[in-house]
């Protein structure tokens, strides 16, 4: 028992979590462009309708970084938000401030 609080307690991200979110635009596409780092001349790896639901797990003044499920990965679904762990299996990218609602987390 003391082993498992010592490792739990070594691993600064044991208790981070990305917070439940989905995608929102007023764009007349419907959709949101996702860029790979977060500056609109880097390279878009995806666009995501509105509605879709993602993670938020940084954010910079004017972006946020999302976890999301796509192009084959599996990125799980829970509305409580995802243990940053859990995130390495879901896509990853940034999308401007005001392009995504927190739910929870």
């Amino acid at each position: 028992m003391i082993l498992i609080a010592l490792l739990v307690a070594a691993n600064p991200y044991s208790n981070y979590t990305c917070n439940y979110a989905k995608i929102i635009t007023t764009r007349p596409n419907g959709g949101v462009d996702v860029f790979a780092k977060p500056i609109g001349s880097a390279g878009r790896v995806e666009m995501l309708k509105v509605g879709t639901y993602v993670y938020t797990c940084d954010e910079t003044k004017t972006w946020v970084e999302i976890r999301f499920q796509a192009n084959g990965h599996r990125c799980p679904e829970q509305t409580k938000g995802l243990d940053v762990r859990q995130a390495a299996m879901c896509n990853k990218g940034w999308v401007r401030q005001g392009e995504v609602e927190v739910l929870s987390g």
